[in-house]
């Protein structure tokens, strides 16, 4: 990852087996109203740029800070969501695959703070099934 000459970046990346109840609502304990997502630029506090796409990825960044960083991939397939949705004011992307991959759910959640210098990623992922599964998650 190249580094800006103007300032340091924090990035705080959560890997999370989570069940469906613990990032559903952020705000009030219920679930948050989802719209379609829109992919426009953010910009957290620092100004630094954050060019999220619709698979999840960052693709340039701030002086190309960030370029192709946070690719997905679940047992070495790409993740590619079938809904791209975010939340009712904006500040959250939600991205999904509604259908198993490789034998599971799989939800991106980001979050560039405009008051923080960093974005978030939460990866959710759920077993739809009674059966175990294994499962091998990489972000390049």
């Amino acid at each position: 990852m190249k580094r800006s000459t103007r300032a340091t970046f924090y990035m705080l990346m959560l890997l999370s087996v989570l069940t469906p109840h613990v990032c559903e609502g952020q705000s009030g304990g219920g679930r948050q109203a989802l719209v379609p997502a829109q992919w426009n630029q953010r910009l957290d506090s620092t100004g630094q740029i954050w060019d999220v796409q619709a698979n999840g990825y960052v693709n340039s960044g701030t002086n190309r800070t960030f370029s192709s960083s946070f690719q997905l991939t679940v047992n070495r397939s790409g993740f590619s969501p079938n809904s791209r949705m975010m939340t009712a004011d904006g500040a959250e992307l939600v991205l999904a695959r509604t259908t198993p991959m490789n034998g599971v759910l799989v939800t991106r959640r980001i979050k560039v703070d405009p008051k923080k210098p960093y974005i978030r990623y939460a990866e959710v992922l759920q077993n739809p099934s009674s059966n175990p599964v294994t499962v091998q998650l990489q972000i390049m």
